[in-house]
């Protein structure tokens, strides 16, 4: 928000206006929500809790819903080694919880219910990447020997139907 005419003239003349500590005030609210967010996604737990105790709330909810994306992985046919993935779904819901501390609302808890399609999209998402990475590998193993190609894409072939 920008300061007005009147107000900056003002400050020329060294006097604060009643909109400029407003100003200010948002300023500094601003800072402090940007900085508890970095501390949440950069600092040790422990540290943040004891700068900020209001995200407790916040802590809660992220794992929560790293339980819910580890374990919805856990369902798919195959290990898939996703723990970097499933940390950042889970600050994604968490940061959104960030909302209502900036709000000062009380934070809503992580709940499983409702959340069939979203469980369905990760899964999508990591059959996905798996099916590259074959596609990959067999594409490298037929490259480096030709005679080998037609087997590695039956092969890949046995595996993609098997994940679909």
């Amino acid at each position: 928000m920008p300061l007005s005419r009147t107000t900056r003239f003002a400050l020329r003349l060294g006097l604060k206006t009643r909109e400029y500590h407003q100003w200010e005030a948002v300023k500094a609210h601003q800072i402090h929500t940007e900085k508890r967010k970095a501390q949440f996604l950069n600092s040790p737990r422990e540290r943040v809790l004891k700068d900020f105790p209001e995200t407790k709330g916040v802590y809660e909810v992220y794992d929560s819903a790293l339980r819910f994306f580890s374990d919805v992985l856990m369902a798919t046919p195959t290990s898939l080694a996703t723990n970097r993935r499933n940390t950042l779904r889970a600050q994604a819901l968490a940061l959104g919880a960030f909302d209502y501390l900036d709000n000062h609302q009380e934070i809503p808890p992580f709940t499983r219910e409702g959340r069939h399609e979203e469980a369905t999209m990760v899964r999508v998402e990591e059959l996905r990447t798996l099916r590259v990475e074959l596609n990959q590998s067999f594409e490298d193993n037929a490259r480096i020997n030709p005679a080998t190609a037609k087997d590695a894409e039956t092969r890949y072939a046995q595996f993609s139907i098997a994940f679909f």
